[in-house]
């Protein structure tokens, strides 16, 4: 082991680029299992719509509580990559238990602790990602797009896997998370910017017009897909019947679109700033829950469902980027955290709950149309609102 790491440390490319992409692509492997699947596996239990928007609503509460500790703690930390460690650990732990429970006041408990950890890991990934590429030059583009083919290739193997027994969804997630631990020994440390004594308000952003418009922005998108995300496996497996194993392939296809626009994103950055970038992205939002609200044709649906490929990930991509670049030191962290608190905490939690008391009334087409009105809303008032953004410098982020 010895040997290995000191060949390691003499290979720029091994020491730095090769053990963090790796971290990427096998967490965003079983990151990508709840996130398509679990909706699924709560219904396969008998849950109501009512029960399930309910337990699906606790992942963003829990996630408030999980980002505001883990970032916090990151900022503090000697390294940032232990902090992320046991996350990954925690989380292989506690998902296996999913198989004994049977009751919702055990989902609800279950949920509750998983996601408290496992909240923190995609952001912390990020964080230590972005001080990669501005100590050691390695670019963070690639490294997000080996994420993404890890998303992309397990929700396809969880799918088909799924047809088996979707019990073994948490099987596969332990059995990848605990993977994830080998590459992570071999990252460089990241150490916490914040001195001993040294706090980082967080209050201050809400001071800074920018950071406001952007925020309510997102989360106003991610409140529809907070609807999408904890309903749209069910509708599309059960009520469409389409199956778990054309739904990892729609995942897959989603995914999938993610790749140009990460290959092309410095270019993107450079050429585009970020209003009208984020009002493009929103735009696409429009479109597909236009779509969704006006056909139960699976392959209008498949098709249109690329579009969450660039317009997700690339309101997160944006806000990652512009969070990076404009947050201090001392709170980078946290700054991070803070924004998957409001957009997969706050946002996600109104879109599942609401959803779930909504959808036994108006059905899932009225509740895309609700949507669509939503974001076209949104996307009138940011256009018109009067905000000076900091150009985003590029580096080698």
């Amino acid at each position: 082991m010895k040997n290995i790491k000191n060949y390691i440390k003499e290979n720029p490319i091994l020491k730095y680029f090769l053990p963090l992409s790796s971290v990427f692509f096998l967490s965003y492997m079983f990151l990508s299992i709840p996130a398509t699947y679990l909706p699924l596996y709560l219904s396969s239990k008998g849950l109501s719509s009512v029960q399930i928007g309910l337990l699906l609503s606790l992942v963003p509460f829990s996630a408030i509580a999980g980002q505001f500790f883990w970032g916090n703690a990151a900022d503090k930390s000697k390294s940032k990559t232990k902090i992320l460690m046991y996350t990954i650990i925690l989380s292989l732990v506690i998902s296996p238990i999913f198989l004994l429970a049977n009751s919702f006041l055990a989902f609800f408990l279950l949920i509750l602790v998983l996601f408290f950890c496992q909240s923190s890991t995609a952001p912390l990934s990020d964080a230590i990602a972005f001080e990669y590429a501005i100590n050691y030059g390695i670019k963070y583009n690639p490294i997000r797009l080996i994420g993404t083919m890890g998303f992309a290739i397990m929700t396809v193997i969880a799918g088909f896997v799924a047809v088996k027994s979707i019990n073994y969804i948490f099987i596969i997630y332990s059995l990848t998370a605990l993977i994830t631990i080998i590459p992570l020994l071999f990252c460089p440390i990241v150490v916490g910017h914040r001195k001993k004594g040294q706090k980082f308000n967080t209050k201050a952003l809400f001071l800074k017009k920018d950071f406001v418009a952007i925020f309510l922005f997102s989360m106003i998108i991610n409140i529809t897909y907070g609807f999408h995300t904890a309903f749209f496996s069910i509708y599309f497996s059960n009520t469409l019947n389409a199956g778990t194993a054309l739904l990892g392939i729609v995942t897959l296809l989603c995914t999938l679109l993610e790749f140009p626009f990460l290959f092309f994103a410095d270019k993107f950055l450079k050429k585009v700033s970020i209003k009208p970038a984020l009002l493009f992205f929103g735009f696409l939002c429009l479109i597909r829950w236009v779509v969704y609200a006006s056909t139960s044709s699976l392959p209008l649906i498949i098709f249109f469902s690329i579009f969450q490929g660039i317009s997700i990930v690339g309101i997160n991509y944006y806000l990652a980027y512009y969070i990076a670049n404009s947050s201090p030191p001392e709170g980078k962290a946290t700054s991070q955290m803070f924004n998957a608190i409001l957009n997969f905490g706050i946002a996600r939690f109104i879109g599942c709950i609401g959803g779930g008391f909504l959808l036994p009334v108006f059905g899932m087409k009225n509740i895309y149309s609700f949507c669509a009105i939503i974001v076209f809303i949104v996307l009138i008032v940011f256009s018109i609102v009067k905000v000076d953004y900091k150009k985003i410098i590029r580096k080698n982020l």
